[in-house]
């Protein structure tokens, strides 16, 4: 089992930083023990994520704070993106149409159909997002219903 462990990188909202980030969470996620799709899935949302707060949190300026922390406890690796910009109400984004492709209005949705669990917060300033990702159990486990 992977070992439980916690880190924590601060950006500015400018996507160059974002390639970076995303070297880093993808060494954490490969640490976590998550399997290449899962690791995939964690760094599409976690781009969308970061996005979402260059675009809406701060209007598109890049000099604006977007702090990082990601925790692995239990087979699960959780991702916190936390902006202090403009909040975000994610309820107040349609569900994107497929019929009609646009670029943009995919985050929120990819972010949710990506990841096990993704909450949105607002304590202060801005908005958070934690994403959960579960590590696959192999198959071999799940049949005996447990491990060495």
């Amino acid at each position: 089992m992977a070992e439980r462990f916690t880190a924590s990188l601060a950006i500015a909202s400018d996507p160059a930083q974002f390639r970076d980030a995303r070297g880093w969470l993808s060494a954490l996620a490969k640490r976590a023990g998550l399997d290449e799709g899962a690791a995939h899935d964690v760094l599409v949302a976690f781009t969308e994520a970061c996005a979402n707060a260059c675009r809406h949190a701060y209007g598109g300026r890049r000099d604006g704070r977007i702090e990082i922390d990601v925790r692995h406890e239990g087979g699960a690796l959780e991702i916190r993106v936390r902006d202090f910009g403009r909040r975000f109400d994610p309820d107040g984004v349609p569900e994107p149409e497929f019929d009609d492709p646009r670029e943009g209005g995919y985050g929120v949705f990819l972010m949710r159909n990506l990841m096990d669990d993704v909450r949105f917060g607002v304590d202060g300033p801005g908005t958070e997002v934690a994403m959960i990702k579960r590590a696959a159990v192999p198959a071999a486990v799940a049949r005996t219903g447990g491990g060495s």
